[in-house]
């Protein structure tokens, strides 16, 4: 493979003397990232903020639909033509500077909106107001709709959408033992990326893609972190209590169970939040070779000489760099434990 073939456009015009592009993306909700670098003394020293920025990653061929479409949200360039600068995707447009927030009154409110009703309606009316930057051809809800309900204040859209989506406890309508996340996804296309809500697969699925020690696999690294065991929720001023295992010490959490009504809805939501915790408490890196299209939320196997991690697991965050020498790949992956039980 050339690994000097990918490329970068500003406005749809290709940027010279490109060295190094860095990529990120998590399943945070937050925006995914790219940060480029070059050397190129006609590179513009106009205003660049906001302006619409395409990444092709063309890993193996060239791509016919850009890896990462983004927006300018800092750039800088010095006399000896040396630039970098940083673009964020599309969900820069819902929190922050970039975003205009929203005054929910009794008399302006989206009470009875679902997620996806509330999304559209806030793009269509402020993000693509003048000009197209999020699609929302592919935009769902989550199969059992959220509303939104007496929810007064000035809040960010980012913060409205992933508060209700860590509040969600969605039985899966094939398996109603397994509860599964939704998070917020960007799906490429030509010029706009599309928004959507994406659940999460199950992690007993046949896998998307295999890693083996001489297939895929760099390296694999582990970090355990100290997690809670225990999850703390008040209601009417009683603390209900859910803990983890049977571990004699404790580490607690307290969560917001505001919205919740009954003493079996909050010890539901702390058995979904602190399963997740223990879920999320073993870090695992996947330094790989391969996959590099591979989407946040794709399961794919591990069979290494490690047995403690081989097994199924699901892609939480992709870090790409590219240079013109060199191309890394790493993979952040949940454990291989199974989704939630609610019985």
């Amino acid at each position: 493979m050339v690994l000097n073939s990918f490329n970068v456009t500003i406005e749809d015009e290709d940027i010279l003397g490109l060295e190094n592009v860095s990529f990120s993306d998590s399943l945070t909700n937050s925006a995914a990232n790219i940060r480029v670098s070059g050397v190129n003394k006609d590179f513009p020293t106009y205003s660049l903020y906001n302006k619409k920025v395409k990444f092709y990653l063309n890993y193996g061929g060239k791509d016919t639909v850009p890896f990462f479409i983004g927006y300018i949200r800092d750039y800088s360039s010095s006399d000896d033509g040396k630039f970098n600068f940083q673009a964020g995707d599309a969900r820069t447009f819902l929190s922050g500077d970039w975003s205009e927030s929203i005054s929910l009154t009794d008399a302006y409110n989206f009470d009875g909106h679902t997620l996806a009703q509330f999304l559209h309606s806030y793009i269509a009316d402020n993000t693509n107001k003048n000009k197209t930057y999020i699609g929302l051809d592919m935009l769902q809800d989550t199969d059992k709709p959220i509303l939104l309900e007496k929810l007064r204040g000035v809040f960010s859209p980012l913060d409205i959408i992933t508060t209700h989506l860590d509040k969600i406890k969605n039985l899966d309508k094939t398996d109603d033992q397994n509860i599964y996340a939704y998070f917020l996804d960007m799906i490429p296309g030509r010029e706009v990326s599309h928004i959507t809500l994406m659940k999460e697969k199950s992690i007993d699925l046949n896998p998307t893609m295999t890693f083996k020690d001489n297939d895929g696999i760099n390296r694999i690294r582990v970090k355990q972190k100290p997690t809670p065991n225990v999850g703390l929720g008040i209601l009417d001023n009683k603390v209900i209590k859910f803990k983890y295992g049977s571990d004699i010490d404790e580490i607690s959490k307290t969560y917001d169970v505001t919205g919740l009504k009954t003493p079996a809805e909050v010890n539901e939501y702390l058995i979904y939040q602190i399963t997740k915790e223990q879920k999320l408490g073993k870090e695992i890196t996947l330094e790989a070779f391969k996959g590099h299209y591979l989407p946040l939320g794709t399961i794919i196997a591990l069979n290494s000489n490690d047995d403690n991690t081989n097994g199924n697991h699901r892609i939480v965050s992709k870090n790409i760099n590219i240079s013109n020498s060199d191309c890394s790949l790493s993979f952040g992956l949940d454990n291989n434990s199974t989704e939630l039980s609610l019985f």
